[in-house]
Formats: structure tokens, C-alpha cells, sequence
């Protein structure tokens, strides 16, 4: 396939994606003018007829065209290079789309919709609780979406909850309402000490990214919304923005005003040109740090267990012989590891029979076992020798 077809057919299935109807191919038409692709009606109907037979459309008649799941499987697995960037357009489009009024409190705000099993919720709950009450999270507002609700191109499946919560970008679009631009630079994950914001030991850039980072630092294991709950101590999603320099003293009214009406998450407001927790500032603009959206749910992913790379001194003091493997540093009360047996001084050797050679190893194998999968930890304990613990992520 030539290079211009391939851009054709992911513009088609883009257009197709972002409706939520099927489209004929008129409309589609309209669709990649707008989007800066130069071609005809005839031209559209040639790649659908292809795309049909590839079953990446379905034809449903004088109605239109619809993409399939396999469409929308090839459009997210698509040419790497042609989605870096993706995310920050994404950004800039959520933003532009919204129209929360702050002062008369109504309007469309941006959510995140994270899916549950009926009989998770109970328990998840008291977890979602505990981050609204350390106030991690952006704004205090949650809502429950049953079985066949759609929010966008999400729709609740049987025997599921959705859980919605309040996405950052709903801050770019209440400036944006109120005459200030915004850059979102980065996400990352942010140490909190003594329930204070402390500095970012991780980031990933929206402009380089086809992930959202903070989906990323969960379901990789990175964060400690445990600890941080607990003790006030521990690692959590935030953003960074900028904002003009100029606008610091409005920005700090709205975002009270943001407080006021439940959608607070501003944790910090820098000065003009200067760095905030250590990340430098354009000249002429000012830092904003803002709580991940996600904040409320990502402690559903975590074991409540800290580990660090195993060094030759840690392996030497407890006659090891090697330095493969992590050690377990902190085990949160209440947390699935705790109730496992997990400890303190654990030297975790094997995830689900994958040896874990550092805490990258450890990340990774977490990130590919889903809720609701058996974890079965292969570890040395002192005094006891090699054990292992078993329990559901």
C-alpha cells in the first residue's frame, strides 16, 4: 500500500471514529477537506469499498459507513510517527470542545470514564474515598454510569460501573473561557512529603506522546496513593502548565472560584520566569500544577507494595549470593499485599514465573496483569527461606 493510500484510509477511519453515527461518504468527504486532505467523493468511495472488504468498515446502506472494532483496533495500532503529537492535539480539541460557564456553574466539562466489575465497587470505594479526603484529586465531584450509558466513544457494558471523574484539561477550558491560553507541557508523577507537593521524579511529554502519562505511571506500578493517603507521603499523577505571566493574580481568583464549585485540583501556582519545584518556566509565563484526573481511581491498581532495586550491599548483609531481584522497602496496612502476607525485607525473585531481575522488570510484568488476574510472587524471606504468595490484582 502507498504511502498517500495508508494516510487516506487512517483519515477515513479517524472521521469514522470521532462520530458517533455511521457517515456517508459526502460527509466523510467534508471530514478530510477539514482535516487538509485534498480529495474527491469518488476517490472516498473507492478506499471504503477496499476497507469493507479489509472489514475495517461496515457498509450499512443508504446510512452511511461505520467503523468495525477492527477499525478501531488498526486506527490505535497505527504508524507510530504519524500519532506522536496526538495526545497534545487531543488536548487542544477537549479544550476547545468545552463550554463550562464557572460563573453560573453549568456546562460541559471534560471526565475520565474508568470501567469496574459490579462486585469491585464496594471495595473500591472506601479506596476512591481516601484520595477525595487527602485532596490528591481534581475537584470532588464523581458520578456512577450504569450498563448502556455512553460518555463519548465509551458505552457501559452489561455487569460493569462506570466510574467518572474530572479530567484536568477542564482547567485549559475555563481559562480558555476566561481569555487565557494555556500549554500543557507534561504529566508526571509527583513526590508528595508530608502532604506537600515536593518535586517530579518522573514526566512524560504530551508533544512526544501517543499515551496519557498517567495511565502509563499506574498501570506500570510507579505510584504510592497508599502512602500518600496514609502518611502524606508518597507518589501521585499531576500535570504541569503554562499560563502568561500577567495572569497570575486572576488565575489564582479562578481557581478559588474552580474550589468553590467542586472542580478545584490546583496545587500550585508559580511566579512569572521562575521554576516551579524545579522545572524551569518560559520567560514571560508562569508554572501550574494541577492534580492527575485520574488521581481518585489509580489507587485501585496499586498492591500497596514499595520495592527498590536490590544492590550487592542489601544481597552481602543478608548473604544472597546475587543481586537479582527487588526489595520490598514498604507494605501500605490494608493494602492487597498486606492482606497476602507480603513484607517488609521480601526479596521478590519471580512475578507470575517471569523472573524480575531490577524494579523495571517488576513495573513491567505488573503492568500486563489486569484486575481481577491471579499474582502469584516468588520471594526469599529471611529466617524462611523461598515462599510464595498468591493473590488477585
Amino acid at each position: 500500500m502507498s504511502e498517500k493510500t495508508e494516510e487516506r484510509k487512517l483519515a477515513i477511519l479517524r472521521a469514522l471514529h470521532e462520530e458517533e453515527g455511521p457517515l456517508c461518504s459526502a460527509r466523510i468527504t467534508e471530514h478530510l477537506t477539514a482535516m487538509g486532505h485534498e480529495t474527491s467523493e469518488r476517490t472516498v468511495r473507492f478506499h471504503l469499498k477496499a476497507m469493507d472488504k479489509e472489514k475495517l468498515t461496515d457498509n450499512l446502506g443508504k446510512r452511511g459507513r461505520q467503523i468495525t472494532e477492527r477499525g478501531v483496533k488498526e486506527l490505535s495500532t497505527a504508524r507510530i510517527y504519524d500519532k506522536v503529537g496526538y495526545l497534545a492535539a487531543k488536548i487542544d480539541l477537549m479544550t476547545y470542545r468545552m463550554d463550562f460557564n464557572l460563573g453560573t456553574r453549568t456546562g460541559s466539562v471534560v471526565m475520565n470514564v474508568t470501567l469496574l466489575e459490579n462486585d469491585q465497587l464496594e471495595r473500591a470505594y472506601p479506596l476512591i474515598s481516601r484520595v477525595f479526603a487527602a485532596e490528591l484529586s481534581m475537584g470532588m465531584l464523581l458520578t456512577f454510569l450504569s450498563p448502556g450509558e455512553r460518555v463519548g466513544d465509551v458505552v457501559i457494558p452489561e455487569g460493569k460501573v462506570g466510574i467518572g471523574t474530572i479530567c484536568s484539561i477542564t482547567l485549559n477550558g475555563i481559562l480558555l473561557e476566561h481569555g487565557i491560553p494555556t500549554i500543557s507541557r507534561f504529566g508526571g508523577l509527583m513526590e508528595m512529603k508530608n502532604g506537600k507537593p515536593s518535586r517530579f521524579v518522573e514526566l512524560i511529554h504530551y508533544e512526544g506522546t501517543t499515551l496519557d502519562p498517567l495511565e502509563v505511571f499506574i498501570r506500570s506500578g510507579m505510584t504510592d496513593y497508599w502512602g500518600a493517603t496514609e502518611s502524606g507521603n508518597g507518589l501521585v499523577g499531576a500535570s504541569f502548565r503554562e499560563v502568561p505571566g500577567d495572569s497570575r493574580s486572576r488565575l489564582l481568583t479562578i481557581a478559588r472560584n474552580m474550589k468553590d464549585a467542586g472542580l478545584g485540583g490546583v496545587c500550585m501556582i508559580g511566579w512569572p520566569g521562575r521554576p516551579l519545584l524545579e522545572i524551569p518556566v518560559s520567560e514571560g509565563r508562569l508554572g501550574v500544577i494541577v492534580m492527575g484526573g485520574l488521581n481518585p481511581v489509580a489507587i485501585l491498581e496499586e498492591l500497596g507494595i514499595r520495592v527498590t532495586d536490590l544492590t550487592t550491599e542489601i544481597s552481602q548483609r543478608l548473604n544472597l549470593g546475587d543481586t537479582t531481584g527487588v526489595v520490598v522497602v514498604k507494605v501500605a496496612p490494608g493494602s492487597k499485599g498486606s492482606e497476602a502476607g507480603v513484607q517488609m525485607g521480601d526479596i521478590i525473585k519471580e512475578i507470575n514465573h517471569k523472573a524480575i531481575e531490577n524494579v523495571n522488570d517488576y513495573a513491567a510484568s505488573l503492568k500486563k496483569i489486569k484486575n481481577g488476574e491471579s499474582v502469584n510472587l516468588f520471594i526469599w524471606r529471611k529466617n524462611a527461606g523461598f515462599l510464595v504468595i498468591k493473590f488477585e490484582k
